[in-house]
């Protein structure tokens, strides 16, 4: 393994064996002990004179404590052993040796212990990345006299204590990034809005309580402010409108009130607005939308009320709008959508009226179009049927009505297309034999009515099918049964007819079915009987015959209800207890052994039958035996009071003559 020669003025770079480094990819089998130039090792940068001035062994795969002996190399300024697997503690000594370091990169590995409490003595140092290991204790407070430092990131550690305030006393610190520590309960120190250089602060999931101390307004070269996930309270401070700079804002998972503050227009350079999951109230300032670089806003799950402004369709780089779980009002914009590039927008939750803008997709990107659970009504505009981008469309719960354009039926890049709970009508268009990324098809509780079209069976994807609560009629399509990926099919409470599908054996994936309600005839098909995956079976209301098959015995049911039909024979042994009683009522010709109505359930409905008759011609040969005793008894009564009386008669006479 590589060593640098005498005449290497550099000093000597490590083997790997010298640096305790396993190399299992063999990533630096050019570091060869004999070459000269080690300059042209991978990884290994030098000066224009020659000299090792970096060293960057970032995602090589390696193993091992921490290579201190790279520390020989007088001249190293750029370390980084990022994304590997370096497993020791990162004692002081083992750095210190590296005067002339300026950049040290440890980040995702598997160091542990307390952070190095001597490397503010490395003068030169401008970036310390340790993030992503396993450091555990507080901040040691040597951390407050890095005399250069600009970047310090400890994000992804154990580190406990709170947030410590002599943080604020790194004047060159341009990034301090803290995030997902599980520090003790503090607020955030005010003499962070000291740090006047600071371009990113990162705090999210720090356990930071209290409320946002308004000084940090004073941080005017701040771009990106991260306090997501806290236990914020209050409100937002108003004087963040004065950070000019700012990029990007995240608030979201706190518990801060109040109104969202106006003046954001201000911030002409701000791309991102997170503030979800909070208890926000009032309406969206007018501004907000007037924010001439604004790209993305999350303001859901808020309480949010009034409508969206009017402006917002003159956002021209909003493509990320989501506002779902707030009490919002009003109608949308007829231009929502028409002059920026939307991808993404969720009003799903609240209480929006009328008709949903036909220009949304005007841009011809948009992705996901979710509106659950609003008061929006009218017909859905044909313009949404030819967005061919989308692949989410939730529409449900709403009051829309009319027939569902054909193209929407048929987008070809949808996976789930949900549109319950409305009253849309007309039929399902063969188109949908188009839609062939589709996997969720939820169109239940309205009022569609013909049959399924036989393009249902091109839906390869089709996992979940739900039309329940509406107006189908005809048959079940053949198609239906070659879907290899069903997971379930509810088509209860319609209109359908004719025989249940028998080409299900494909159905191995299948958890549901729901038929209940129907017009369904015929017998059960013996396939349904091998799906082992079934556990919801539910067939009852409808007009079938024929007997039960045994094969359920085999599946675990967690539901199982044939009643209201009109099946006969006997019930399978092991639903022949009071368990399933409801299962089976309204079928008068089923028989029980639990009620004493069958002689075997195990025999077929035919020799039940065979059972019954010969008790039926027992009973009356029993009936005719006991007529005929009782005939024989009269005449041999008859026949022997005839005797009798002739034998009174004779004696008479015979005293009459004597």
């Amino acid at each position: 393994m590589p060593h640098s020669t005498d005449a290497e003025p550099g000093g000597a770079v490590p083997s790997s064996s010298q640096a305790r480094l396993d190399d299992p990819d063999n990533a630096l089998a050019d570091w060869n002990p004999r070459d000269t130039a080690p300059c042209n090792w991978t990884g290994v940068h030098c000066s224009i004179s020659g000299e090792v001035t970096a060293v960057d062994l970032t995602n090589f795969n390696l193993t091992g404590p921490f290579p201190s002996a790279f520390c020989r190399l007088p001249n190293l300024s750029f370390l980084s052993l990022s994304s590997n697997y370096i497993n020791s503690s990162l004692p002081s000594s083992s750095l210190l040796p590296c005067p002339s370091l300026t950049h040290l990169d440890v980040s995702h590995n598997n160091l542990v212990g307390p952070l190095p409490s001597l490397l503010h003595s490395l003068p030169l140092l401008r970036h310390l990345d340790l993030s992503a290991n396993n450091f555990t204790g507080p901040i040691p407070p040597s951390f407050a006299f890095f005399p250069s430092l600009q970047v310090l990131s400890l994000t992804y550690n154990f580190l406990d204590g709170t947030i410590p305030s002599f943080l604020g006393n790194l004047s060159s610190l341009r990034q301090l990034n803290l995030s997902y520590n599980p520090f003790a309960a503090g607020s955030i120190p005010l003499s962070f809005s000291n740090l006047s250089n600071l371009d990113t602060l990162w705090l999210a999931d720090c356990s930071i309580i209290g409320e946002i101390p308004p000084a940090l307004g004073r941080l005017y070269k701040l771009t990106n402010l991260d306090l997501s996930t806290n236990f914020l309270t209050g409100g937002i401070p108003e004087t963040l409108s004065s950070l000019y700079s700012l990029v990007q804002i995240e608030l979201y998972n706190n518990h801060l009130s109040g109104h969202f503050p106006s003046g954001l227009s201000n911030l002409s350079a701000l791309r991102r607005i997170d503030a979800l999951v909070n208890n926000l109230s009032g309406p969206i300032p007018d501004d907000i939308f007037s924010i001439p670089n604004l790209e993305s806003l999350h303001l859901y799950q808020n309480k949010l009320t009034g409508s969206i402004p009017s402006n917002a369709a003159m956002a021209r780089n909003i493509f990320d709008l989501r506002l779902f779980g707030n009490q919002l009002s009003g109608t949308l914009s007829a231009d929502l959508g028409s002059h920026s590039p939307l991808l993404y927008l969720d009003l799903s939750n609240n209480q929006f009226s009328g008709e949903v803008p036909g220009g949304m997709c005007d841009g011809g990107v948009l992705l996901q179009l979710l509106l659950i659970n609003n008061k929006f009504s009218g017909s859905l505009p044909i313009g949404l049927g030819q967005c061919q981008s989308l692949y989410r469309v939730r529409l449900s719960s709403n009051q829309f009505s009319g027939d569902v354009p054909a193209g929407i039926w048929g987008l070809p890049h949808v996976w789930i297309l949900e549109l319950s709970n409305s009253s849309f009508t007309g039929r399902i268009s063969p188109d949908i034999g188009r839609a062939g990324n589709l996997s969720k098809l939820l169109i239940d509780m309205n009022l569609f009515s013909g049959e399924i079209p036989a393009e249902i069976g091109s839906l390869n994807k089709l996992f979940e099918f739900s039309a329940s609560d509406n107006r189908l009629t005809g048959p079940l399509p053949e198609s239906l049964g070659r879907l290899t990926e069903q997971g379930q099919v509810d088509l209860h409470n319609n209109l359908l007819t004719g025989e249940l599908l028998t080409g299900i054996q494909s159905w191995k994936k299948l958890t549901l079915i729901n038929l209940a309600n129907n017009n369904l005839t015929g017998g059960i098909p013996r396939e349904l009987g091998t799906l082992t995956a079934l556990n919801y079976l539910d067939l009852s209301s409808n007009v079938l015959t024929g007997q039960i098959l045994l094969q359920f015995q085999n599946l675990k049911l967690n539901r199982f209800n044939l009643s209201n039909n009109q099946l006969y024979g006997p019930i399978p042994p092991i639903f022949d207890n009071e368990a399933y009683k409801t299962s089976f009522l309204g079928n008068p010709g089923l028989c029980w052994n639990l009620a004493g109505f069958c002689a075997s359930s195990t025999n077929s409905n035919r020799s039940g039958i065979k059972i019954l008759w010969l008790l039926l011609a027992v009973f009356l040969f029993a009936a005719l035996v006991l007529i005929s005793g009782i005939a024989w008894f009269f005449s041999k009564y008859k026949m022997i009071k005839r005797a009798k009386m002739a034998r009174e008669n004779s004696k008479w006479t015979l005293n009459f003559i004597l």
